[in-house]
Order: structure tokens, then C-alpha cells, then sequence
């Protein structure tokens, strides 16, 4: 139920921005930045890889509806098994991130946006050691705000960076349930610059 409430509301706030001009419609392929409020807790439900578990959404892209508003939609995926002797684990992540990215102050070349964002996200662990062979899934919620610069190189290709305040929330499906919350500051640095490419 919470999903479809902070779905709608986002679809709430993009509609009323759709009497814009089609030219201040720009889309294109992207990431926001390259990890998600997850990557800590993933990191820690899988010690032996902390970064193959992230499944960070890093595949996706971003579409304005107007000058000032638009849509950030990206999706993450990642496999990663180890194997010692008789010792066979395979852990599976994936993750959907959607973003409102909203200009708040315009510079030449550059825009100033505050981003909130929302994440889901789930990790399957599957320990084939012994038959039959055990799986944990867990789930994930994760809320996001930051604040982004977005350097545009050219007219359709920008870089961006940003940092912020992320809280997330991961719980198995054991029983007892287990359960992990993080909260914390997000960031990037050169390495980990976000782009957008608009094609249309």
C-alpha cells in the first residue's frame, strides 16, 4: 500500500507539470550515481563480495517534463556465487530506484536540483552446500534526498554529482524475522560521476 501511495503522489506531481512545451521535454539514457541507500546493508548480508551484492540501479535514465521537473527510472542487477570445496553459495540481487529531479536554481551550463528519491530492492541467498538446498530472500525499502549539480558538456550529454541523506530497510523472510535499517549520508566521488545522454 505504500508503494502505490508514493507512486501516485509522484504521478500526481509530474502530471501537473505536463502543460510544458514539448521542447523542454529532453530524455535520454543515464545513472543518477553509482550506488544505492542498499549498498551497505547488501555489503554486509554478503561479506565475501561487497561490491558484486549491491545490484546497485544503475541502468536506467531520466526524462523532464518541464523546464524545472522530471523523472529518474533506473533498475540494477547482480549474481555473484562462491564456491569452496563441497561449499556452493549464490547470491542474487536486484533493485529499482525512482527519482523526482527538481531544478531549483539554474546557472549557465550547470543546474542546481534537489532529488527525492525511492528505492525497492531484493537479495536471494542460496546455499546449495547440503540437499536440499536452502534460500533466504530479503526485501528492501529504501527514501532518499539529495542534492545534485548537473554540468551540461554539451546540449544532450550532462554530468552530474551529488550527495545526501538516505534511509533503508532490508527484513528476510525467516522466522524469526530478521531485520536491518541504516541511515546515513550518501555521496560520490570523481570516479562515481552520474550522466545523462538525451537522444530525444
Amino acid at each position: 500500500m505504500k508503494k502505490l501511495t508514493i507512486l501516485a503522489t509522484l504521478a500526481l506531481i509530474v502530471g501537473g507539470s505536463l502543460t510544458a512545451q514539448a521542447g523542454d521535454m529532453k530524455g535520454g539514457l543515464g545513472f543518477h550515481m553509482g550506488e544505492s541507500p542498499m549498498s551497505g546493508i547488501f555489503s554486509f548480508v554478503n561479506p565475501l563480495a561487497p561490491n558484486a551484492s549491491r545490484a546497485a540501479a544503475t541502468v536506467g535514465g531520466r526524462q523532464w517534463v518541464s523546464e524545472t521537473v522530471g523523472i529518474d527510472a533506473a533498475v540494477g542487477y547482480n549474481s555473484f556465487k562462491a564456491e569452496q570445496g563441497t561449499q556452493v553459495e549464490t547470491w542474487t540481487g536486484m533493485s529499482f530506484d525512482l527519482g523526482l529531479p527538481i531544478v531549483v536554481k539554474k546557472f549557465p551550463h550547470v543546474n542546481f536540483i534537489v532529488r527525492p528519491g525511492v528505492q525497492f530492492g531484493s537479495l536471494e541467498d542460496k546455499d546449495e552446500t547440503s540437499l536440499p538446498a536452502t534460500t533466504t530472500k530479503y526485501t528492501m525499502t529504501g527514501f532518499s534526498g539529495t542534492l545534485e549539480a548537473e554540468w551540461y558538456v554539451t546540449e544532450n550529454l550532462s554530468l552530474s554529482a551529488s550527495h545526501g541523506l538516505a534511509w533503508a530497510s532490508m527484513k528476510d523472510d525467516g522466522t524469526p524475522e530478521i531485520k536491518f535499517t541504516s541511515l546515513g549520508t550518501t555521496g560520490s566521488n570523481f570516479t562515481q560521476v552520474g550522466f545523462n545522454l538525451y537522444l530525444w
